[in-house]
């Protein structure tokens, strides 16, 4: 409570220093009401941006536009007073590491991050990208199912974090277990084609290694058609043949 009001102060004086104080100059109203309703405005307007900007950032992040993302989060951090929006761009930053295939740095930035037990949404992002991370480079599978376990437990609803422990079920090879995290993560699904295209494009080695070639090739296409441009389409273009009548039936009958 009284770190939020110490913000809020922070943030108001701010605004008087930024907006108050030039408009005062620039027209020529000297009073503390117009110098108070004009900062208060200013703060206003800076946060509803802020706002925009965050949507913004997360809409290219779903469609994997990790440049525009990074940059537009980068603003918000560099103009946030509140600690925690400071900490949630940071994490976002970090997503768009992990996005782009950038693991290490991903590792890197979440090194540096201190995320207090009190946030315990912010806390769970974190954990979760430290195991995605671990997850594709195929280091300390073991540890990292174990972050992605205390991850769930915490927002057993989010599907990307169901995605990230049915991976690391997929990396260690308890493919029945995968499986049912990976089809929950299509039930509750996002909405996010690059999402989508990856969960795909996991089913698909899911269904390869247990010698389900008909099912996996399925799959493959599938990631190619629900993100073309992304990079789990690319991969999964070169695993792609022409799925038989009968495998596409009975996955409709499954699914």
């Amino acid at each position: 409570m009284l770190r939020a009001l110490i913000e809020r102060f922070a943030g108001l004086a701010l605004a008087v220093v930024v907006v108050g104080l030039p408009l005062q100059l620039v027209t020529g109203r000297n009073s503390v009401a117009w110098l108070l309703l004009s900062s208060v405005l200013g703060l206003w307007g800076g946060r509803l941006l802020r706002r925009v900007l965050v949507a913004s950032a997360t809409r290219a992040l779903a469609r994997g536009e990790c440049t525009k993302a990074r940059r537009r989060y980068a603003v918000v951090r560099f103009t946030a007073i509140s600690r925690s929006i400071r900490l949630s761009c940071q994490l976002s930053l970090a997503a768009c590491d992990a996005a782009d295939g950038r693991f290490e740095a991903c590792l890197r930035r979440l090194e540096r991050v201190e995320v207090p037990d009190r946030e315990t949404s912010l806390k769970a992002v974190a954990l979760n990208l430290r195991a995605y991370c671990f997850a594709r480079s195929g280091k300390e599978l073991d540890r990292a199912l174990g972050l992605s376990k205390e991850c769930v437990a915490m927002r057993p609803h989010v599907p990307g974090f169901r995605h990230t422990r049915g991976l690391l079920l997929l990396e260690l090879g308890r493919y029945e277990e995968s499986i049912r995290d990976l089809e929950a993560t299509w039930d509750e699904g996002d909405g996010s084609p690059l999402f989508e295209s990856e969960r795909c494009f996991d089913l698909g080695r899911l269904w390869a290694l247990r010698g389900q070639e008909e099912y996996a090739r399925d799959y493959f296409a599938r990631a190619l058609r629900a993100f073309p441009e992304g990079p789990w389409a690319e991969k999964a273009s070169s695993r792609v043949g022409p799925p038989s009548r009968a495998a596409t039936d009975a996955l409709e009958t499954l699914f």
